[in-house]
Order: structure tokens, then C-alpha cells, then sequence
């Protein structure tokens, strides 16, 4: 729930501020519906975009509904997430 409250805010605050209307429901409810495909050794979104999708991906810094993600890119960013 932190991770949420702390994406929640970093969406309203910054060149988002003069949109900030994204509730917390709304937030988990993007987020769980955030799917990626597998296709051989590549992901591809699986989901509809959305402003609110748009700018979890600026704030990520990466477009996974416009890219192909590599496998080997997933499984580093899981390594990452588990050091935390």
C-alpha cells in the first residue's frame, strides 16, 4: 500500500499537478489490470492505454505499450525489486 500512496503522489504532483484527480481505487484498479503478453523471448502490452496509464510510464521512464521488453530486461528489473 505504500508503493501505491508514493506513485499516487509523485502522479499528482510535478507536470501533473494540474490533473490531479486519480483516486486510489482507480490507481490499483489501472495496475492490476496492467498485462503484458509474452510472445518467444519478448513482452508486449496487453492492456488499454489510458492518461493514467500515459503517465505511469512517463514517471517510469519507459513506454510499455509502445515497446517490446526482453526477457532478460523483466527478470533484471525483478532481481532489482527483490534487493529492495
Amino acid at each position: 500500500m505504500l508503493v501505491i500512496r508514493i506513485l499516487e503522489q509523485k502522479l499528482h504532483s510535478g507536470k501533473y499537478k494540474e490533473e490531479s484527480n486519480i483516486t486510489i481505487d482507480t490507481l490499483v484498479n489501472t495496475l492490476r489490470n496492467l498485462k503484458l503478453t509474452k510472445i518467444k523471448n519478448h513482452y508486449t502490452s496487453s492492456f488499454t492505454r489510458t492518461k493514467i496509464t500515459d503517465r505511469i510510464m512517463d514517471f517510469l521512464g519507459f513506454n510499455i505499450s509502445k515497446e517490446l521488453i526482453l526477457q532478460s530486461e523483466i527478470e533484471q528489473n525483478i532481481k532489482k525489486t527483490k534487493k529492495i
